[in-house]
């Protein structure tokens, strides 16, 4: 009997002798005190309630555990759905352009690089007669050329990037192409259609704005996306330049020599 687990059974279990069992008898016929009481006992109604009491207990803990492993495939699988939902978004991200805090710093840096401008712009008004409106076209003309030049003496090695950075002139990108991609891009696109290229090259930093190209005006809509700039400074596009205009010297302070612009999907 190896192997198996025997419930010992009070003698009052089962109050029939085994004796007055013809059935019993019978198949114990032959077999020792000890073997007729083991087979005496498997037919106990007692011993077989012990028996469905061990299955019941049984299948509890298979139930039980069958639970747990459940949980467990589920705590697996919300695992599985934030790390995937976590990557959507950063794919999103990356596609749709910097962070919200990134673009607030950038655009942060670019309001600081053009206080700075107007720090030097100020300087260089010290001893300058700043003419009326009234005043006759030529003493406007002497007035630009007199605060142009001294705004290049005060910034001689200025170069294109000092104000529009390559991480600011990532932004402006970013901010054209969600212009472009809003229900006003079609009038924005025929606004850059009518700017007029430059002919033979680039626009130059601390170089005057050409005098016989045009003034393309702003689209209003895409303004309303572009960091807000000091009544002396204005952007404006040339073909796909945009640059930053000093109204008054007539000055390129920077420029970005190439925005893409981005068709509306």
């Amino acid at each position: 009997m190896s192997g198996h687990r025997l419930s010992v059974v009070p003698r009052d279990a089962c109050d029939t002798p085994l004796s007055s069992l013809p059935q019993a008898r019978a198949e114990t016929e032959g077999h020792s005190d000890k073997e007729k009481s083991i087979l005496f006992f498997l037919r106990s109604p007692l011993l077989r309630a012990g028996l469905r009491r061990s299955g019941n207990e049984g299948m509890r803990r298979l139930t039980a555990r069958l639970k747990v492993d459940a949980l467990t495939r589920i705590k697996s699988l919300i695992l599985s759905s934030l790390l995937l939902s976590t990557a959507v978004v950063a794919a999103e991200q990356k596609k749709s352009g910097p962070p919200v805090n990134a673009n607030a710093a950038i655009g942060a840096k670019f309001e600081q690089n053009v206080a700075d401008y107007m720090k030097l712009r100020q300087k260089a008004l010290s001893g300058l007669s700043v003419p009326k409106n009234t005043e006759t076209p030529s003493k406007i003309t002497e007035f630009q050329k007199q605060l142009s030049d001294s705004i290049r003496t005060l910034r001689p090695q200025a170069k294109q990037g000092d104000i529009f950075t390559p991480e600011v002139a990532g932004l402006f990108q970013h901010l054209v192409t969600g212009a472009m991609r809003s229900k006003d891009g079609a009038l924005i696109r025929t606004s850059f259609q009518r700017a007029e290229p430059l002919k033979g090259g680039h626009l130059e930093v601390n170089a005057a704005y050409p005098d016989g190209l045009p003034l393309q005006s702003m689209p209003p809509s895409l303004l309303l996306n572009l960091p807000r700039l000091p009544k002396e400074l204005e952007y404006r596009f040339v073909g796909r330049e945009l640059i930053l205009r000093d109204t008054q010297s007539n000055l390129i302070v920077d420029v970005i020599p190439d925005l893409t612009m981005t068709q509306k999907k």
